[in-house]
């Protein structure tokens, strides 16, 4: 299947689909760590209303990438470009849909939020948060050659304070 994975650009017209990506992945990531009724409701409208925002306000300083099998949306990632921050630019969101999931579109999207870094210019470094609860993703990042470099209790969407790493990698390459 991996050879049908194509990457692209986001853009203003995949606010709703990245939402309910979004939203069906954490429903699944965090259903023991953040509240059942934020995940059970409350996570659509957040969601939707994050994505509408981000994704019509045009900046130099974020992209957001968007992996497609077929026509379907599998995986999106979307990257701030934090030049002065000491640990680089910040990936605020990698998530692959459940039924695409352990296929290699993960990998495949981390290697084109690589190459897009380094098209642009922007600092190779490159960090990112995750709840220690979420194991899975540990081990992703693990994979991928992150390391953790500290941790501290995060402000979850819900309300919560959860404990959580920050994933870094000094120097992206291809």
């Amino acid at each position: 299947m991996s050879s049908l994975i194509r990457i692209r650009e986001m853009h203003a017209g995949d606010a709703a689909t990245v939402a309910r990506l979004h939203a069906a992945s954490w429903r699944i990531a965090y259903r023991n760590i953040l509240s059942a009724a934020y995940l059970g409701s409350a996570i659509d409208n957040d969601r939707n209303a994050v994505w509408a925002q981000r994704l019509n306000e045009t900046t130099d300083d974020a992209f957001g990438l968007v992996a497609e099998v077929g026509h379907e949306a599998a995986a999106f990632a979307y990257v701030l470009r934090r030049p002065a921050h000491p640990y680089g630019n910040h990936l605020d969101n990698i998530h692959v849909a459940a039924d695409f999931a352990r296929q290699g579109i993960g990998r495949r999207l981390f290697a084109a939020i690589s190459d897009t870094i380094i098209q642009r210019d922007w600092s190779r470094a490159l960090h990112l948060w995750v709840y220690d609860a979420n194991v899975n993703a540990r081990q992703f990042y693990d994979a991928l050659g992150g390391v953790r470099v500290d941790g501290a209790l995060r402000d979850a969407p819900d309300g919560q304070q959860i404990p959580a790493g920050r994933y870094f990698w000094h120097d992206l390459v291809r």
